[in-house]
């Protein structure tokens, strides 16, 4: 995939301010959002991997209605102004509401292809997976389908393995 072919989706606009409680989901997220922005496109690193290894993969957890999509949006929101602002390239690539493909192998070939935005080490991505527990299911439940049970094994394969992309962006 040629990363300059790669494009941002559109997400609604939300601002923290429209988030009524969750202060400290909130005020969490803009500190991730700062570390995060502080990624360097010349040496290809985060400086805060030496200082404090922020976590790149991040959890919100909490019943429907608790404001975890909208925390989401203004992320993304926020990352988009501040990438404006900085000048730099911001990509938006949420986990496909697809992923699970019902024919063998669709479905580690869709998240193989989620994946691909990170090859871009020029810009800042935001890859977010709301709902995540559609598709990343206990696999070792025996109801879990096939198509999961690929999703499960490309995400796994992709962020905690040895051979793992890990740029810091």
């Amino acid at each position: 995939v040629e990363t300059s072919k790669i494009v941002s989706a559109e997400f609604n606009k939300v601002k923290f301010t429209n988030i009524v409680g969750n202060a400290e989901a909130k005020h969490l997220s803009m500190r991730g959002v700062g570390m995060m922005l502080a990624y360097d496109p010349v040496t290809k690193r985060n400086p805060f991997d030496a200082i404090a290894k922020y976590a790149r993969i991040e959890i919100g957890e909490g019943d429907p209605g608790t404001g975890k999509s909208m925390i989401i949006a203004a992320i993304a929101t926020m990352i988009e102004e501040r990438c404006k602002w900085l000048g730099r390239r911001f990509i938006y690539n949420p986990f496909p509401k697809n992923a699970v493909s019902t024919f063998q192998g669709g479905s580690a070939e869709n998240v193989i292809r989620w994946f691909e935005t990170l090859r871009d080490d020029q810009s800042i991505i935001y890859m977010p997976i709301d709902d995540a527990e559609n598709n990343l299911m206990n696999r070792s439940n025996q109801s879990v389908s096939a198509g999961v049970r690929e999703v499960i094994s490309v995400f796994l394969t992709m962020t905690e393995s040895a051979d793992s992309l890990d740029r810091g962006n």
